[in-house]
């Protein structure tokens, strides 16, 4: 048994979502430029993701979700959100979907939250793989994964629609190899 804290990275932590999230994730999920590359199609009450803070199951299994939130290890400051959705024990897979602050875009926070929820999703929930659905024009996005080492496996045509247009997206796949486990063995 190894004592690694798999939510623990070299500037982050991940970490359950608590009560006082429901602030935060208010001013994520009702931010209408986020919502064309999720589910979400209308605001969503402070009462709804409240309750959702102080209900939230941490079986993932049971669930079929985990969300986690990200803080620096540092400030204790919480810069993003990263959920595994769509959970299946059955196929070992799940849906991966990352939220990181703009203040902080562009500085490996992204690529270390990845990087952590593959090692726990295997590791811990004996998952074999992870998927994620990215606007085929989200330049940015589709350059993190792929250099996490997702591979893009298909595009969807026409598969969102929003304000009276639809958007192609692009599934990434990642079958789950840790990093950790590579750098361990060679030591």
């Amino acid at each position: 048994m190894t004592d690694r804290n798999y939510l623990r990275g070299e500037r982050l932590r991940l970490r359950a979502v608590e009560p006082a999230d429901a602030c935060y994730m208010y001013g994520v999920e009702n931010d209408p430029s986020q919502w064309i590359g999720s589910d979400i199609t209308a605001p969503m009450s402070a009462h709804v993701l409240r309750d959702y803070a102080e209900t939230y199951d941490a079986d993932p299994i049971r669930s079929g979700q985990l969300r986690l939130m990200a803080e620096e290890t540092v400030t204790g400051r919480t810069i993003g959100i990263i959920d595994l959705y769509r959970i299946s024990p059955i196929d070992r897979s799940a849906m991966t979907g990352i939220y990181v602050d703009s203040t902080v875009r562009r500085q490996g926070y992204a690529r270390e939250m990845l990087r952590l929820i593959e090692c726990y999703a295997r590791d811990i929930l004996c998952l074999h793989q992870l998927n994620a659905l990215i606007l085929a024009d989200n330049a940015g996005s589709r350059r993190l994964f792929e250099t996490a080492g997702y591979n893009h496996t298909a595009t969807l045509r026409d598969w969102k629609r929003a304000a009276g247009r639809y958007y192609d997206v692009a599934v990434y796949q990642c079958l789950l190899e840790c990093v950790h486990d590579e750098e361990s063995s060679e030591n």
